[in-house]
C-alpha cells in the first residue's frame, strides 16, 4: 500500500473494490484501510439492492452477486471529511467514494460489478480524469471483447506491445497513435508466426 499512497500523491487515480486489499497474499493477514483510500469496507449487502447516483454524469450502476463473495458488494465508511460521496445503496449507505489526497485521487467502488457494469464505470472515470488509453481498441461487437488484457513495454525506441482477449472470439482493430512511423512486425503470442 505504501508505494500505491505515493502514487495517489504524486497526481496518481486509483480504483479499489471494497474488497481491494484486504489481505496481504504474502502473510494471509488481514490489511487495515489505508488513509489515501478516504473510506473503509462497510457492511455486507447480501441482497439485491438499488444503487442511487448522485452525479448526473453518472452511468447506471448495478450490482450482481458476486462468484467468490457470494455477496453484492459492500457499503463504504467514509473516513475522512472531504470524502466524496457520488453514489450509495438505496438504504442510504455510501456505495461509490471519490477521496482527493495530494495530487490524486481514490474512486472506491462497493458494489459487486459485470463485466458490462465494470467497464461503464471505469469508462466515466477515464472519461472523468481525462485519461486516455495508449492503445485504441475497436470492435464491430463490443461483447466480443469483453476482456483484452494489454500491456506495453518499452526500451531503446523498441516497443512490445502484448494483448489478449480473454472473452469470446472476435475481431478487433488496434492502433497504437503514440508509436512513431515505421515498420513493425506482428506475431501471434501462441505461434510466434507473424500475422
Amino acid at each position: 500500500p505504501k508505494m500505491l499512497a505515493e502514487y495517489v500523491q504524486a497526481g496518481g487515480v486509483l480504483v479499489l473494490s471494497a474488497e481491494s486489499l484486504r489481505t496481504n497474499d504474502d502473510t494471509d493477514e488481514s490489511l487495515p484501510p489505508s488513509a489515501f483510500w478516504g473510506a473503509a469496507p462497510g457492511n455486507t449487502i447480501n441482497a439485491p439492492e438499488p444503487v442511487v447516483c448522485a452525479e448526473a454524469t453518472l452511468p447506471p450502476i448495478r450490482a450482481v452477486k458476486g462468484s467468490s463473495t457470494g455477496t453484492f458488494g459492500r457499503g463504504l465508511s467514509p473516513q475522512e471529511a472531504k470524502t466524496e460521496v457520488l453514489a450509495r445503496w438505496a438504504a442510504s449507505t455510501p456505495a461509490l467514494t471519490l477521496y482527493r489526497q495530494g495530487k490524486g485521487k481514490t474512486y472506491c467502488v462497493g458494489p459487486v460489478l459485470d463485466s458490462s457494469g465494470y467497464r461503464s464505470l471505469l469508462t466515466w472515470i477515464c472519461e472523468r480524469e481525462t485519461i486516455r488509453p495508449a492503445l485504441q481498441i475497436r470492435a464491430d461487437r463490443l461483447d466480443s471483447l469483453r476482456y483484452v488484457e494489454q500491456h506495453l513495454f518499452a526500451r531503446d525506441g523498441r516497443w512490445v506491445i502484448y494483448l489478449n482477449n480473454w472473452g469470446a472470439k472476435g475481431e478487433a482493430c488496434v492502433s497504437a497513435p503514440f508509436l512513431p512511423e515505421g515498420g513493425y512486425r506482428v506475431r501471434d503470442v501462441e505461434t510466434g508466426r507473424e500475422l
